[in-house]
C-alpha cells in the first residue's frame, strides 16, 4: 500500500478549494492526481479532518488477550496439561498447532516433551497425546 500523502499536500487542497479553485486546478497546481483531490474533499466534508486514517488490516490474533492470559495462567498451575487438555478446559476453537505456537510465539513459553511420560504407552497413543514441560 503506498504511503499517504504529507500533511501539508493535504490541507493545502482544502485551503486551494475553500478560495474557490475547482478541483482540476487544484490538482493540476499541487500535481496530484484528481482523485486525490476529490478524496481529500470527501474526508473533510465528511470527517471534518483531513488527517489520514489509521492502518487497518492485517490477520486478527487467534487468541485475544483474555484468552492468552487464561491460557498462561492455566500453563502455569498445571504445566502437566496436554495441549488437548488445555485447548478443551479453555473452550478454544482453534488447533492443536495453532495453540501451540501461540504459546510459543506469544506466551514466550518453551516445552519439551517428556520422554518418559511415553514408555508405557503404545505408538498409536503417543501421537494422540502430547505431553509437555513447561
Amino acid at each position: 500500500m503506498p504511503k499517504p500523502y504529507c500533511m501539508d499536500i493535504r490541507t493545502r487542497v482544502i485551503k486551494k478549494h475553500l478560495e474557490g479553485k475547482s478541483a482540476s486546478e487544484i490538482a493540476s497546481e499541487l500535481d496530484v492526481k484528481l482523485t486525490f483531490v476529490y478524496d481529500m474533499l470527501f474526508l473533510y466534508k465528511s470527517a471534518g479532518t483531513v488527517e489520514p486514517k489509521p492502518a487497518s488490516g492485517g490477520r486478527k490474533p487467534y487468541l485475544d488477550d483474555e484468552k492468552q492470559q487464561q491460557t498462561e495462567t492455566l500453563i502455569q498451575e498445571t504445566p502437566d496439561l496436554t495441549l488437548q487438555e488445555i485447548k478443551d478446559i479453555l473452550e478454544l476453537d482453534i488447533s492443536i498447532s495453532v495453540l501451540c505456537d501461540t504459546i510459543n510465539k506469544k506466551l514466550k513459553l518453551n516445552y519439551k516433551l517428556d520422554s518418559h511420560k511415553f514408555s508405557n504407552k503404545k505408538r498409536s497413543e503417543q501421537t494422540r497425546d502430547v505431553y509437555c514441560s513447561w
